[in-house]
């Protein structure tokens, strides 16, 4: 693999304990937590609170980050939207959002992020497939990083480009 690309990992919780999902950061390497959930905690997983996953990942010297407030995915369908392929409103909301200067901004803080060691991109879903993950590592990918998605120890899959994206300029458009 080229060294000058930067390797980032996508993850989620759903279906862990704590224990389990802190072990999985140790073990692979990541030392930069990157939370983009609008609200970092959960009902059905209320150990993966905020306050939680920063005080445990900083026991084995991780760093937690939220980024909800700049990346989280509870995002409103522009009603002249371009990103036509996407059926789920909110899927189609996030793919409009990403459009905007305030993506562009909290993708750059992320990807400074990633300049200072190995980071991962944190949600609930353990699979990252329509999601608003899945959209951020096509953008990311087309960045030029190296993306891998993280489903359990010691497996992970490199992302491949959404088929219904496409680059307009540099821009990434869902109406294919």
């Amino acid at each position: 693999m080229n060294t000058s690309v930067k390797l980032i990992y996508m993850l989620g919780f759903e279906g862990r304990t704590l224990d389990e999902f802190i072990s999985l950061l140790d073990n692979s390497g990541i030392r930069i937590l990157v939370d983009i959930r609008s609200q970092p905690v959960s009902r059905m997983y209320p150990d993966f609170s905020m306050d939680n996953i920063r005080e445990r990942f900083g026991q084995v010297g991780g760093v937690y980050h939220w980024a909800g407030r700049q990346l989280g995915e509870q995002r409103q369908q522009d009603e002249k939207s371009i990103n036509t392929s996407l059926d789920d409103p909110q899927l189609r909301g996030f793919a409009d959002f990403m459009q905007t200067e305030g993506f562009k901004r909290g993708m750059t803080n992320l990807v400074n992020l990633a300049d200072k060691g190995l980071a991962g991109v944190l949600s609930e879903p353990r699979l990252a497939k329509n999601t608003q993950r899945e959209l951020m590592a096509d953008y990311l990918m087309l960045q030029g990083m190296h993306v891998l998605h993280l489903t359990d120890p010691g497996e992970a899959c490199e992302h491949q480009l959404d088929p219904r994206a496409r680059r307009e300029s540099v821009e990434l458009v869902y109406d294919q």
